[in-house]
């Protein structure tokens, strides 16, 4: 009795086999993009929706959504963006530069969680004093500020401001980050947006985002949005 439900080795072998080519699929989804037609969140103040393009730059494991993304129809910059390195200088600080939607529980560029919700998006500089030196080779961020903390384009107008906003349901009270990242001139040419990897493995959204001088003059800005990977900053 004791032998009568014991399987033959080769077929259980088999059956081991078979379950894990039929977990593979889902083991391996695919990371895509697409670009829809989809308003801003209700979440975010009327004043930020209207500044927002109504096509969402989504990222997809799968058919399963990451990450939304609006950008702004045009990003205020204080000067025409020049080329390289310097690109984002032309960016001031605590820019509204658009809002995500998280689709569920992430890591941040510091490897902190990002909770599922609705977020602002500003521009964040790492300052230069001696505390925040590590691996990212740029102090540029886009700082996510919970959208019911973040309720009018001037609510936030200074640098500790936007890092206490930021990090006001944050374990640790730190802000949240994705590292922004300006591109070579070889990844500043073709499609955009795009989904690149580089760096320590950093995963990469390729955006060329329509731009304002204060004088009105039209621009391109041009960089990298990291999503996915981390850094000590």
């Amino acid at each position: 009795m004791r032998n009568a439900c014991r399987v033959p080795r080769k077929f259980a072998v088999t059956i081991a086999c078979i379950a894990l080519f039929c977990a593979l699929p889902a083991l391996a989804q695919e990371t895509v993009l697409k670009v829809t037609e989809t308003p801003p969140p209700a979440e975010l103040a009327q004043a930020f929706r209207d500044t927002l393009d109504t096509k969402a730059v989504q990222i997809l494991a799968g058919e399963k959504p990451i990450f939304e993304f609006w950008f702004r129809k045009d990003i205020p910059l204080t000067a025409n963006p020049p080329a390289g390195q310097t690109a984002l200088d032309a960016i001031k600080e605590v820019t509204f530069l658009g809002a995500v939607r998280v689709h569920e529980t992430r890591k941040d560029f510091r490897k902190d969680d990002i909770e599922k919700g609705v977020y602002t998006l500003r521009l964040g500089i790492i300052p230069e004093d001696g505390n925040h030196l590590g691996t990212t080779p740029f102090p540029y961020m886009a700082v996510l500020v919970p959208a019911k903390y973040d309720t009018a384009m001037d609510a936030i107008n200074d640098h500790d401001t936007l890092a206490k906003t930021s990090g006001k349901d944050t374990y640790d009270e730190h802000p949240n980050t994705l590292s922004m990242q300006p591109l070579k001139d070889a990844d500043g040419e073709g499609e955009f947006p795009r989904l690149a990897v580089g760096g320590d493995d950093w995963k990469f959204l390729y955006l060329k985002l329509p731009a304002k001088t204060e004088s009105g003059e039209a621009a391109d800005l041009i960089f990298g949005l990291v999503y996915e990977g981390h850094g000590e900053i």
